[in-house]
Protein backbone atom coordinates (compact mmCIF):
# COMPACT_ATOMS: atom_id res chain seq x y z
CA UNK A 1 0.00 0.00 0.00
CA UNK A 2 2.79 2.40 0.85
CA UNK A 3 6.25 3.05 -0.43
CA UNK A 4 9.10 2.93 2.07
CA UNK A 5 10.70 5.47 4.26
CA UNK A 6 13.87 5.69 2.23
CA UNK A 7 16.90 7.43 3.67
CA UNK A 8 18.95 9.36 1.12
CA UNK A 9 21.75 11.89 1.21
CA UNK A 10 20.70 14.92 -0.84
CA UNK A 11 23.81 17.15 -0.98
CA UNK A 12 21.73 20.32 -0.81
CA UNK A 13 20.25 19.69 2.64
CA UNK A 14 22.04 21.66 5.37
CA UNK A 15 21.50 22.26 9.09
CA UNK A 16 23.75 24.67 11.00
CA UNK A 17 26.29 24.55 8.20
CA UNK A 18 26.49 20.74 7.95
CA UNK A 19 24.98 18.42 5.30
CA UNK A 20 22.51 15.91 6.75
CA UNK A 21 20.24 13.00 5.72
CA UNK A 22 16.66 13.05 4.56
CA UNK A 23 14.02 10.33 4.90
CA UNK A 24 11.04 10.12 2.53
CA UNK A 25 7.74 8.20 2.68
CA UNK A 26 5.11 8.11 -0.05
CA UNK A 27 1.71 6.39 -0.28
CA UNK A 28 1.03 4.49 -3.52
CA UNK A 29 -2.57 5.55 -4.11
CA UNK A 30 -2.76 9.20 -3.15
CA UNK A 31 0.97 9.92 -3.54
CA UNK A 32 0.85 11.94 -0.35
CA UNK A 33 4.32 11.97 1.20
CA UNK A 34 6.40 13.16 4.10
CA UNK A 35 10.08 14.11 4.11
CA UNK A 36 12.07 14.23 7.35
CA UNK A 37 15.60 15.52 7.99
CA UNK A 38 17.74 13.73 10.59
CA UNK A 39 21.44 13.71 11.52
CA UNK A 40 22.18 10.10 10.54
CA UNK A 41 21.03 6.90 8.82
CA UNK A 42 21.44 4.69 11.88
CA UNK A 43 18.83 2.35 13.27
CA UNK A 44 17.35 4.87 15.69
CA UNK A 45 16.93 7.27 12.76
CA UNK A 46 15.05 4.56 10.86
CA UNK A 47 12.73 4.14 13.86
CA UNK A 48 12.21 7.89 14.16
CA UNK A 49 11.41 8.24 10.45
CA UNK A 50 8.80 5.51 10.61
CA UNK A 51 7.13 6.95 13.69
CA UNK A 52 6.88 10.37 12.08
CA UNK A 53 5.70 8.91 8.80
CA UNK A 54 2.99 6.79 10.42
CA UNK A 55 1.79 9.70 12.56
CA UNK A 56 1.52 11.92 9.49
CA UNK A 57 0.20 9.50 6.85
CA UNK A 58 -1.30 6.54 8.73
CA UNK A 59 -0.05 2.97 9.11
CA UNK A 60 -0.04 0.94 5.86
CA UNK A 61 -0.81 -2.77 5.67
CA UNK A 62 2.19 -3.40 3.43
CA UNK A 63 5.50 -1.58 3.08
CA UNK A 64 8.08 -1.81 0.35
CA UNK A 65 11.50 -0.86 1.67
CA UNK A 66 15.04 -0.39 0.50
CA UNK A 67 17.77 -2.72 1.76
CA UNK A 68 19.03 -0.40 4.45
CA UNK A 69 21.57 -1.84 6.87
CA UNK A 70 19.47 -0.91 9.95
CA UNK A 71 16.62 -3.03 8.51
CA UNK A 72 18.46 -5.80 6.63
CA UNK A 73 21.16 -7.79 8.38
CA UNK A 74 21.70 -10.25 5.53
CA UNK A 75 20.24 -10.68 2.05
CA UNK A 76 18.97 -14.21 1.35
CA UNK A 77 17.62 -15.89 -1.76
CA UNK A 78 14.99 -13.95 -3.71
CA UNK A 79 13.01 -11.48 -1.60
CA UNK A 80 13.96 -13.08 1.71
CA UNK A 81 15.95 -11.04 4.19
CA UNK A 82 17.46 -11.67 7.61
CA UNK A 83 16.39 -8.70 9.71
CA UNK A 84 17.97 -7.37 12.94
CA UNK A 85 16.02 -8.33 16.06
CA UNK A 86 15.55 -4.69 17.06
CA UNK A 87 13.91 -3.88 13.70
CA UNK A 88 11.63 -6.94 13.90
CA UNK A 89 10.56 -5.92 17.42
CA UNK A 90 9.93 -2.34 16.29
CA UNK A 91 7.80 -3.12 13.24
CA UNK A 92 5.84 -5.83 15.10
CA UNK A 93 4.02 -3.02 16.89
CA UNK A 94 2.41 -1.94 13.60
CA UNK A 95 1.53 -5.33 12.01
CA UNK A 96 2.39 -4.45 8.42
CA UNK A 97 3.79 -6.84 5.82
CA UNK A 98 7.30 -5.89 4.82
CA UNK A 99 9.01 -6.52 1.50
CA UNK A 100 12.35 -5.35 0.17
CA UNK A 101 13.24 -4.20 -3.30
CA UNK A 102 15.70 -6.03 -5.53
CA UNK A 103 19.16 -4.44 -5.43
CA UNK A 104 19.83 -2.33 -8.50
CA UNK A 105 16.15 -2.20 -9.47
CA UNK A 106 15.36 1.46 -8.84
CA UNK A 107 12.08 1.16 -10.72
CA UNK A 108 10.65 -0.92 -7.86
CA UNK A 109 10.71 2.20 -5.69
CA UNK A 110 10.64 4.80 -8.43
CA UNK A 111 8.05 6.94 -6.67
CA UNK A 112 10.36 7.63 -3.75
CA UNK A 113 13.43 7.96 -5.98
CA UNK A 114 11.67 10.66 -8.00
CA UNK A 115 10.34 12.23 -4.81
CA UNK A 116 13.85 13.06 -3.57
CA UNK A 117 14.53 15.04 -6.77
CA UNK A 118 11.10 16.68 -6.60
CA UNK A 119 11.75 17.85 -3.04
CA UNK A 120 15.15 19.23 -4.00
CA UNK A 121 13.79 21.26 -6.89
CA UNK A 122 10.66 22.57 -5.20
CA UNK A 123 11.59 23.00 -1.54
CA UNK A 124 15.36 23.31 -1.38
CA UNK A 125 16.18 25.84 -4.11
CA UNK A 126 17.76 28.19 -3.21
CA UNK A 127 19.59 26.20 -0.55
CA UNK A 128 18.04 26.98 2.85
CA UNK A 129 19.96 27.05 6.13
CA UNK A 130 18.38 26.24 9.49
CA UNK A 131 19.66 26.52 13.05
CA UNK A 132 18.12 23.25 14.22
CA UNK A 133 16.22 20.21 13.06
CA UNK A 134 12.96 21.32 14.64
CA UNK A 135 12.85 24.38 12.39
CA UNK A 136 13.89 22.43 9.30
CA UNK A 137 11.35 19.65 9.81
CA UNK A 138 8.58 22.16 10.51
CA UNK A 139 9.45 23.80 7.19
CA UNK A 140 9.46 20.45 5.35
CA UNK A 141 6.13 19.40 6.86
CA UNK A 142 4.55 22.70 5.82
CA UNK A 143 5.87 22.11 2.30
CA UNK A 144 4.33 18.63 2.27
CA UNK A 145 1.00 20.01 3.52
CA UNK A 146 0.93 22.74 0.87
CA UNK A 147 1.89 20.38 -1.92
CA UNK A 148 -0.86 17.90 -0.94
CA UNK A 149 -3.44 20.69 -1.07
CA UNK A 150 -2.29 22.06 -4.43
CA UNK A 151 -1.05 19.07 -6.47
CA UNK A 152 -3.72 17.20 -8.42
CA UNK A 153 -4.01 13.58 -9.56
CA UNK A 154 -6.96 11.89 -11.23
CA UNK A 155 -8.88 15.15 -11.23
CA UNK A 156 -8.63 15.64 -7.46
CA UNK A 157 -6.09 17.02 -5.03
CA UNK A 158 -3.66 14.69 -3.30
CA UNK A 159 -5.22 15.69 0.02
CA UNK A 160 -8.66 14.53 -1.19
CA UNK A 161 -7.25 11.22 -2.43
CA UNK A 162 -5.47 10.70 0.89
CA UNK A 163 -8.70 11.20 2.87
CA UNK A 164 -10.28 8.50 0.72
CA UNK A 165 -7.23 6.30 1.28
CA UNK A 166 -7.62 6.53 5.07
CA UNK A 167 -10.08 3.64 5.00
CA UNK A 168 -7.26 1.24 4.10
CA UNK A 169 -4.73 2.68 6.58
CA UNK A 170 -4.51 1.78 10.25
CA UNK A 171 -4.31 4.34 13.06
CA UNK A 172 -1.31 4.45 15.32
CA UNK A 173 -1.36 1.80 18.06
CA UNK A 174 -2.12 3.02 21.56
CA UNK A 175 1.39 2.16 22.71
CA UNK A 176 4.29 3.21 20.51
CA UNK A 177 7.77 1.68 20.59
CA UNK A 178 10.67 3.87 21.59
CA UNK A 179 12.73 5.21 18.70
CA UNK A 180 16.02 4.30 20.33
CA UNK A 181 18.74 1.66 20.55
CA UNK A 182 20.10 0.22 23.80
CA UNK A 183 23.64 -0.72 24.75
CA UNK A 184 25.41 -1.70 27.97
CA UNK A 185 28.64 -0.02 29.03
CA UNK A 186 30.89 0.24 32.06
CA UNK A 187 31.53 3.65 33.60
CA UNK A 188 35.24 4.49 33.64
CA UNK A 189 37.13 6.31 36.41
CA UNK A 190 36.53 9.61 34.63
CA UNK A 191 32.77 9.16 35.16
CA UNK A 192 32.16 8.55 31.46
CA UNK A 193 30.68 5.92 29.18
CA UNK A 194 31.45 5.52 25.51
CA UNK A 195 28.78 5.36 22.82
CA UNK A 196 29.16 5.66 19.03
CA UNK A 197 32.66 7.09 19.31
CA UNK A 198 31.88 9.75 21.94
CA UNK A 199 31.98 10.01 25.73
CA UNK A 200 29.07 10.92 28.02
CA UNK A 201 29.28 11.73 31.73
CA UNK A 202 27.42 10.26 34.72
CA UNK A 203 27.40 11.13 38.46
CA UNK A 204 30.44 9.95 40.46
CA UNK A 205 28.67 7.25 42.46
CA UNK A 206 28.32 5.10 39.32
CA UNK A 207 32.05 4.78 38.55
CA UNK A 208 32.77 1.11 37.83
CA UNK A 209 29.09 0.21 37.37
CA UNK A 210 27.55 -1.30 34.24
CA UNK A 211 24.84 1.02 32.93
CA UNK A 212 22.35 0.97 30.07
CA UNK A 213 22.65 3.55 27.31
CA UNK A 214 19.46 4.39 25.41
CA UNK A 215 20.23 6.49 22.36
CA UNK A 216 17.62 8.22 20.23
CA UNK A 217 18.30 10.55 17.33
CA UNK A 218 18.77 13.63 19.49
CA UNK A 219 19.28 12.35 23.04
CA UNK A 220 21.47 9.90 24.95
CA UNK A 221 19.96 8.70 28.21
CA UNK A 222 21.88 6.59 30.71
CA UNK A 223 20.17 4.34 33.27
CA UNK A 224 21.30 2.18 36.16
CA UNK A 225 18.92 -0.50 37.42
CA UNK A 226 16.05 1.08 35.45
CA UNK A 227 16.68 4.49 37.00
CA UNK A 228 17.74 7.33 34.70
CA UNK A 229 20.97 8.85 35.99
CA UNK A 230 22.01 11.11 33.09
CA UNK A 231 20.57 12.68 29.95
CA UNK A 232 22.60 14.42 27.24
CA UNK A 233 22.18 15.93 23.81
CA UNK A 234 23.46 13.47 21.22
CA UNK A 235 26.82 14.19 19.58
CA UNK A 236 27.62 13.03 16.04
CA UNK A 237 31.29 13.99 16.15
CA UNK A 238 34.19 11.68 16.98
CA UNK A 239 35.98 11.40 20.33
CA UNK A 240 33.94 14.26 21.76
CA UNK A 241 33.18 14.57 25.46
CA UNK A 242 29.62 15.50 26.35
CA UNK A 243 29.91 16.44 30.00
CA UNK A 244 27.35 17.66 32.50
CA UNK A 245 29.27 19.86 34.98
CA UNK A 246 26.80 18.94 37.72
CA UNK A 247 28.14 15.39 37.59
CA UNK A 248 31.57 16.66 38.64
CA UNK A 249 30.73 19.27 41.28
CA UNK A 250 30.47 16.76 44.20
CA UNK A 251 34.01 15.54 43.45
CA UNK A 252 35.36 19.07 43.00
CA UNK A 253 33.79 20.09 46.31
CA UNK A 254 36.14 17.59 47.98
CA UNK A 255 39.09 18.56 45.74
CA UNK A 256 38.65 22.30 45.07
CA UNK A 257 42.25 22.61 43.92
CA UNK A 258 41.29 20.79 40.71
CA UNK A 259 38.43 23.19 40.00
CA UNK A 260 40.27 25.70 37.73
CA UNK A 261 41.57 22.90 35.47
CA UNK A 262 38.43 20.74 35.32
CA UNK A 263 37.31 20.30 31.70
CA UNK A 264 33.54 20.36 32.48
CA UNK A 265 34.00 23.68 34.27
CA UNK A 266 36.15 25.19 31.52
CA UNK A 267 33.45 24.30 28.97
CA UNK A 268 30.62 25.65 31.13
CA UNK A 269 29.36 28.94 29.77
CA UNK A 270 27.98 31.06 32.61
CA UNK A 271 27.22 34.80 32.83
CA UNK A 272 30.25 36.94 33.82
CA UNK A 273 28.77 37.70 37.24
CA UNK A 274 29.65 34.16 38.38
CA UNK A 275 33.38 34.49 37.82
CA UNK A 276 33.35 37.95 39.41
CA UNK A 277 31.55 36.53 42.44
CA UNK A 278 34.07 33.68 42.59
CA UNK A 279 36.98 36.14 42.65
CA UNK A 280 35.44 38.00 45.56
CA UNK A 281 34.87 34.74 47.44
CA UNK A 282 38.53 33.75 47.01
CA UNK A 283 39.72 37.15 48.26
CA UNK A 284 37.57 36.91 51.39
CA UNK A 285 38.39 33.33 52.41
CA UNK A 286 41.65 31.59 53.15
CA UNK A 287 42.88 28.57 51.21
CA UNK A 288 40.23 26.88 49.09
CA UNK A 289 37.29 28.08 51.18
CA UNK A 290 36.17 30.60 48.57
CA UNK A 291 36.16 27.99 45.80
CA UNK A 292 34.20 25.56 47.98
CA UNK A 293 31.58 28.26 48.59
CA UNK A 294 31.44 28.94 44.86
CA UNK A 295 31.00 25.26 44.01
CA UNK A 296 28.10 25.05 46.44
CA UNK A 297 26.53 28.02 44.66
CA UNK A 298 26.94 26.27 41.31
CA UNK A 299 25.23 23.19 42.74
CA UNK A 300 22.10 25.32 43.19
CA UNK A 301 21.80 25.37 39.39
CA UNK A 302 20.81 21.70 39.36
CA UNK A 303 17.47 22.41 41.04
CA UNK A 304 16.86 26.03 40.02
CA UNK A 305 16.78 27.77 36.61
CA UNK A 306 19.90 29.65 35.58
CA UNK A 307 18.16 33.08 35.37
CA UNK A 308 16.80 32.72 38.90
CA UNK A 309 20.16 31.73 40.45
CA UNK A 310 21.91 34.44 38.44
CA UNK A 311 19.52 37.05 39.78
CA UNK A 312 20.27 35.90 43.35
CA UNK A 313 24.03 36.10 42.72
CA UNK A 314 23.63 39.61 41.28
CA UNK A 315 21.54 40.68 44.28
CA UNK A 316 24.12 39.39 46.75
CA UNK A 317 26.97 41.04 44.83
CA UNK A 318 25.08 44.33 44.69
CA UNK A 319 24.94 44.54 48.50
CA UNK A 320 28.48 43.25 48.96
CA UNK A 321 27.57 39.98 50.65
CA UNK A 322 29.64 37.03 49.42
CA UNK A 323 28.65 33.57 50.63
CA UNK A 324 26.71 30.50 49.65
CA UNK A 325 24.18 31.14 52.41
CA UNK A 326 23.52 34.64 51.10
CA UNK A 327 22.79 33.44 47.59
CA UNK A 328 20.69 30.54 48.84
CA UNK A 329 18.66 32.81 51.13
CA UNK A 330 17.94 35.24 48.32
CA UNK A 331 17.07 32.37 46.02
CA UNK A 332 14.66 30.64 48.37
CA UNK A 333 13.43 33.44 50.56
CA UNK A 334 12.17 35.86 47.94
CA UNK A 335 9.25 35.37 45.54
CA UNK A 336 10.60 35.98 42.05
CA UNK A 337 8.30 38.89 41.05
CA UNK A 338 9.26 40.82 44.20
CA UNK A 339 12.95 41.07 43.42
CA UNK A 340 13.76 40.01 39.87
CA UNK A 341 12.35 43.05 38.07
CA UNK A 342 12.27 45.72 40.78
CA UNK A 343 15.14 48.23 41.23
CA UNK A 344 17.16 47.81 44.41
CA UNK A 345 16.51 50.33 47.20
CA UNK A 346 19.61 52.17 48.42
CA UNK A 347 20.40 51.78 52.13
CA UNK A 348 23.65 53.00 53.72
CA UNK A 349 24.26 49.75 55.58
CA UNK A 350 24.79 46.90 53.11
CA UNK A 351 24.36 44.16 55.70
CA UNK A 352 21.08 45.73 56.77
CA UNK A 353 20.17 45.90 53.07
CA UNK A 354 20.74 42.16 52.74
CA UNK A 355 18.71 41.41 55.89
CA UNK A 356 15.81 43.38 54.51
CA UNK A 357 15.97 41.59 51.16
CA UNK A 358 15.82 38.21 52.87
CA UNK A 359 13.52 38.85 55.82
CA UNK A 360 11.44 41.80 54.56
Amino acid sequence: MAAPLILARPPCLWVAGQPRCMGAACLDYSRKYLVVALPSERQEALFECHLRGFAYLGVPRRMRSDNLKPAVHKMLRGKNRQEPAAWVAFRSHFLFDSEYVTPGRGQEKGGVEHLVGYVRRNFLVPLPEFDDYEALNAYLTNCCDRDARERRRRGRTVEELWREEQESLRPLPARLPAACVSRSAKVNRRQQVRFAGNWYSVPPRYVGQVVTIRASVFRVEIAWQDQEIASHSRSYGREEEVLDPHHYLPVLLKKPGAFPRATPILKWSLPPVYEAYHRQLRERREGQGGTREYIRILMLLKDHPLPVVTAAVEQAAAVGVYSYEAVKSLLIGQPEPAWRHSPLPVWPNRVDHFDRLVHG
